[in-house]
């Protein structure tokens, strides 16, 4: 979208300098009768209208192409942003298990010492 309001900008200043040939034009030309001069000075109304117009257009499209590119900056922190949660989550996990797997080689050690000292205490008390 934001290249194709870059687009418009030189039809609108095309359009721009022919309103303004032709207005001049058209002054130039009025000097020489009187009975164009209303014709003249209508058809100039229009065209400083038309002017109004198309610079109105123009600084509405550069605020639009100014909201397009802060939206597109924008965007592009977020996804910096979301890519370094994903990153900082993927380290988490695998600390995450790796604590995991600890725990669960923890567990074995404490069943295999448990068993030991119940054998230990058995062949004691079959000492006796």
């Amino acid at each position: 979208m934001r290249d194709g309001a870059q687009d418009e900008v030189p039809l609108y200043k095309a359009k721009l300098r022919a309103h303004e040939a032709r207005l001049a034009s058209l002054q130039s030309g009025s000097s020489s009768s009187n009975s164009n001069d209303v014709i003249d000075r209508t058809s100039a109304g229009d065209d400083h209208t038309r002017r109004q117009r198309l610079l109105d257009d123009t600084e509405r499209l550069q605020r639009s192409s100014q909201r397009l590119q802060d939206s597109h900056r924008l965007a592009l922190e977020t996804e910096t942003m979301g890519a370094d949660i994903l990153q900082q989550l993927k380290t988490q996990r695998e600390s995450l298990t790796r604590t995991q797997d600890a725990v669960s080689e923890t567990n074995s050690y404490i069943d295999k010492a448990s068993k030991t000292l119940k054998s230990m205490s058995r062949s004691r008390r079959g000492d006796r």
